[in-house]
């Protein structure tokens, strides 16, 4: 999942720079969350798991509203959009993940990335998990 080593390798893997820790992971409201830390500043998970499809479509598109959708990602998942914060929105089945980027610095990592390339870079290291590639 999310928050556990194999992910937490990947996005280490991704960004050149290793989490100073993760938050225990919660699990409230049928989201599962934690938040990785970094010396000036950190991003949060969250996968949400709702009951069919319907209610996984409304959920999505009230984030879209709420966030401000900004721009489409046709790339992950089956759709993503970035928002007004350089956070990632995605889903695949009857989960939608948020990566929020929001007390991400003006650059992270390695290769000094935004946080909306953060967030996309974590985005696609997750569901690349999720789809087993």
């Amino acid at each position: 999942m999310v928050c556990e080593s194999d992910a937490e390798g990947d996005i280490t893997g991704l960004l050149g720079v290793p989490p100073d820790g993760i938050d225990p992971p919660t699990w409230k409201d049928a989201t599962y969350s934690c938040r990785y830390r970094y010396p000036t500043g950190s991003f949060t998970l969250a996968v949400k798991e709702l009951a069919d499809r319907a209610a996984t479509d409304r959920f999505y598109q009230d984030l879209g509203v709420r966030m401000g959708h900004v721009g489409t990602l046709s790339e992950l998942g089956e759709g993503g959009f970035m928002t007004t914060n350089s956070s990632v929105v995605t889903r695949k089945d009857n989960k939608v993940l948020l990566v929020d980027a929001s007390k991400l610095p003006p650059t992270l990592g390695k290769w000094s990335l935004g946080p909306g390339a953060v967030a996309r870079t974590v985005a696609t290291a997750i569901m690349g998990c999720w789809t087993g590639d």
